[in-house]
């Protein structure tokens, strides 16, 4: 089978406008969690859900806004624009294998200094980065939801142009 050497993964409009309006369900649902309920637990739950939510929507939006697209793959490394730190170069990267988190898919990346591209991510991406190393992932991790096209063509790109760092 033949391949590109450069794929783009932009965001679909429609698959970005569900996940926002689930976006704006759970905000909308902490609100009312927050404002009706009188156990303080309940009450700080939805203030959770609510700020989770608004958190998503705002994050959504202003990726779906970002305009074209969002990961590259081409011959000379890989770059996911939400991450800010520029090209990776596919010999900077160990590893990468398919990670699936409540059922959620993605392709983890290991890095072989990943000092050098944490340093460059924004706070709230060096927190989530921390937050998934603390739980025994990679700092990176490629998430392809609401994106065409999907991770199956990335895990293909990777099998047919660097197979040597797929792991099962």
């Amino acid at each position: 089978m033949h391949m590109d050497d450069h794929i783009e993964f932009t965001a679909s409009p429609i698959k970005f406008l569900g996940l926002i309006l689930i976006g704006a369900g759970m905000a909308a649902a902490g609100f009312w969690l927050m404002t009706s309920e009188e156990d303080l637990f309940a009450r700080s739950m939805g203030g959770l859900c609510m700020l989770f939510g608004v958190l998503c929507f705002f994050g959504l939006a202003k990726q779906m806004t970002m305009g074209g697209s969002t990961v590259v793959f081409s011959r000379e490394g890989l770059e996911d624009k939400r991450w800010g730190v520029g090209l990776i170069p596919w010999n900077e990267i160990e590893s990468v294998r398919v990670l699936t988190i409540q059922s959620t898919r993605m392709l983890e990346l290991r890095l072989r200094n990943p000092q050098m591209y944490l340093e460059q991510l924004p706070w709230h991406l060096k927190l989530s980065s921390g937050l998934n190393k603390t739980f025994g992932f990679s700092n990176f991790n490629l998430v392809f939801t609401g994106m065409n096209p999907g991770l199956d063509t990335a895990l293909a790109y990777v099998e047919n142009h660097h197979p040597d760092i797929l792991l099962d």
